[in-house]
């Protein structure tokens, strides 16, 4: 199957999307949706879901989760300690990004992407070492290692020095010649 075969329309994801998510609601109290959908692209590979994990207070909450998607039609290919993937046939790939409430806002950042934006934000946090550093797992750090902003995507952006940058905007062309434009000088 070529690449193009894997894409799909906006609209068609986003149905798969709210299926999903509707689907998983009872089984975690917030999950909002990320990656290429979140950005508003026209053509989307995949479904990226980010879910508040609640499996310490529920251990068989993710069991729980699995089990209702696959009664979705979809089948689990990956389950790991953050993450899930899921297929199903002639429909987009579904990952479930699990997050803590402490980790919510940098991995709906960093899974809502692009990838020239997580660079770009990579390439902020170096100008700021030795003070603050990125972590991807965990947000924005100080110089003993504890978390100076990972909440919320703002607070991340604002720890670092940026101001809000719209989902829908970390991908527009503007930006990618910006994000060149900062690597290359």
């Amino acid at each position: 199957m070529s690449k193009a075969d894997t894409r799909f329309s906006l609209r068609q994801a986003k149905h798969w999307a709210v299926e999903a998510m509707e689907a998983i609601a009872v089984y975690s109290p917030r999950i909002e949706v990320a990656g290429s959908i979140r950005r508003q692209r026209d053509d989307v590979g995949d479904i990226d879901l980010v879910v508040l994990d609640i499996s310490e207070e529920n251990p068989w909450v993710r069991s729980q989760i699995a089990r209702v998607l696959m009664e979705l039609g979809y089948a689990q290919t990956k389950d790991g300690e953050r993450i899930a993937s899921f297929t199903r046939a002639g429909k987009c790939g579904l990952d479930l990004y699990f997050a803590t409430a402490e980790t919510w806002g940098i991995t709906l950042l960093i899974r809502t992407g692009s990838a020239a934006h997580n660079v770009k934000l990579t390439q902020v946090a170096a100008k700021c070492l030795p003070v603050r550093r990125l972590s991807v797992a965990r947000g924005v750090l100080d110089t003993a290692g504890a978390v100076v902003a990972s909440r919320t995507e703002d607070a991340i952006f604002h720890a670092l020095g940026l101001r809000w940058i719209d989902p829908e905007l970390r991908e527009a062309p503007e930006y990618a010649s910006w994000v060149h434009e900062e690597v290359v000088s």
